[in-house]
């Protein structure tokens, strides 16, 4: 048997929408990580005019001006959504994909881990708030042509019980918002996730459980060298993942513990931040993964960006490493993929048939059944009521590939959708409405194409 010698590349995207960051905030950022005192008080136009300034490196800062130049370029972000859709369209445009194309020919392709704003009280980042809006608006700002090209998946920031959008929340189950996006996934987009990545790449043991349930690869493991004292990384909740695995190895993680490999279905893969003022991947971690690959065992290098900077020029240096990495290792064949071609690709799961769901109801039960087994322990049933409210329920297990649920109150029910996805990542939906006391499939492909909404 020939050793199998593949470097899959992927380019995941925390995509999050335009993000706008006052000159006030720009400066207030930059004293509190160099130690510096600009002024944060005054016109705006000044305060513009001195991040500009220091952007430039025209401002002597006892050394640090590269230093801070080269952090106010990684944090130039798209606020305007015409700039947005632009630095989108650029991204995604066949020139650029073909510009950037593996040595098979191999368009560069996205991993698109999409986040819900739905934080409300708050917002003077001017986000894009609202279930599905960011979804929407990067679907009208990718190049048409190449939609088919990219993954789409799924990036969640735990919310905290005040919904404060800007402070982190280490508890998964801190508040009910994971289920809210999921259940309007299934039933306004018809989509369901088979990728996750944790907001700020945190994620603790109650995320690890409940991911096992729904979704097959987690592309949040950081591991990464610091030298932050276990107080600071405490206290700041700098999740870095210290104990996981940093050789770009995927693993299985313990039921009690997402760093560690252990006795879980789903899978772990490392992904560093192509450009920031920290953690980011450097030449000898694309050694390290072209090195593991030479040794015969398939691996996945992910590098990922945020959508609210310029893509490209993330995804040219991303390109630009690999090929002259590549130049060393011969025998490797790197090539551009998904998250889910590569985790399927490593894994040897690429032969799994396309997942199939059907829906239906009968006397009071909702039967849910497949084609093939499921990933995890069913699909996952979303319920949306006449009056606008979404929620979920559990299915008893009638056998591998059928379930059934007493459909509660069904005079309330308007739409019952069910969403998995199959060990190798496929997913599929299924959708029925109630009309007339009856439920019939919808047919629809999603919010933006004939949904019910």
């Amino acid at each position: 048997m020939m050793e199998d010698k593949t470097l899959y590349v992927v380019h995941s995207v925390d995509t999050e929408g335009p993000l706008y960051q006052s000159p006030k905030a720009t400066l207030l950022r930059v004293n509190e990580i160099y130690g510096t005192d600009f002024p944060t008080d005054g016109p705006p136009a000044l305060l513009r005019e001195l991040v500009d300034k220091l952007g430039r490196q025209e401002i002597p800062t006892n050394g640090l001006e590269a230093e801070i130049g080269h952090f106010l370029s990684t944090a130039s972000f798209l606020s305007d959504r015409r700039d947005y859709a632009a630095a989108i369209q650029e991204a995604t445009a066949a020139p650029t994909r073909s510009a950037l194309a593996d040595p098979q020919g191999g368009p560069h392709r996205y991993s698109w881990f999409v986040l819900d704003n739905t934080a409300t009280f708050i917002n003077p980042r001017r986000r894009l708030v609202g279930y599905s809006q960011v979804y929407r608006n990067l679907l009208e700002s990718v190049a048409p042509s190449s939609l088919e090209l990219d993954g789409f998946y799924w990036h969640y920031h735990q919310m905290r019980r005040d919904q404060h959008p800007f402070v982190k929340e280490s508890s998964f189950f801190a508040d009910g918002e994971y289920d809210q996006i999921l259940c309007r996934h299934i039933i306004e987009c018809r989509a369901f996730p088979a990728a996750y990545r944790a907001g700020y790449c945190l994620e603790r043991w109650d995320a690890n459980l409940w991911l096992e349930n729904w979704i097959p690869f987690d592309f949040s493991n950081q591991a990464a060298s610091f030298d932050y004292p276990v107080a600071k990384r405490i206290g700041l909740e700098h999740d870095f993942w210290l104990r996981a695995p940093a050789d770009w190895s995927h693993y299985h993680p313990d039921s009690r513990d997402v760093e560690r490999p252990g006795n879980l279905r789903r899978t772990m893969f490392r992904s560093l931040c192509i450009r920031t003022r920290l953690y980011a991947m450097s030449d000898d971690d694309v050694h390290a993964a072209f090195r593991r690959a030479d040794s015969g065992q398939p691996t996945v290098l992910s590098g990922f960006s945020h959508d609210f900077r310029a893509l490209r020029p993330e995804a040219e240096i991303l390109h630009e490493k690999v090929a002259a990495v590549a130049r060393h290792y011969p025998d490797v064949t790197w090539r551009k993929a998904t998250a889910v071609q590569a985790a399927a690709g490593v894994l040897g799961l690429g032969h799994l048939p396309p997942l199939e769901l059907d829906l239906r109801v009968e006397d009071g039960i909702v039967y849910a059944a497949s084609n093939q087994a499921v990933f995890g322990s069913e699909p996952y049933l979303a319920i949306k009521t006449v009056d606008h409210r979404f929620y979920t329920e559990n299915f008893v297990k009638i056998d591998d590939t059928s379930w059934g649920c007493p459909l509660r109150y069904p005079q309330t029910v308007q739409f019952l959708g069910i969403g998995a996805c199959n060990p190798a990542g496929d997913t599929a939906t299924c959708l029925l409405e109630c009309r007339a006391g009856a439920f019939h499939p919808v047919r629809g492909t999603g919010y933006w194409a004939g949904s019910p909404e």
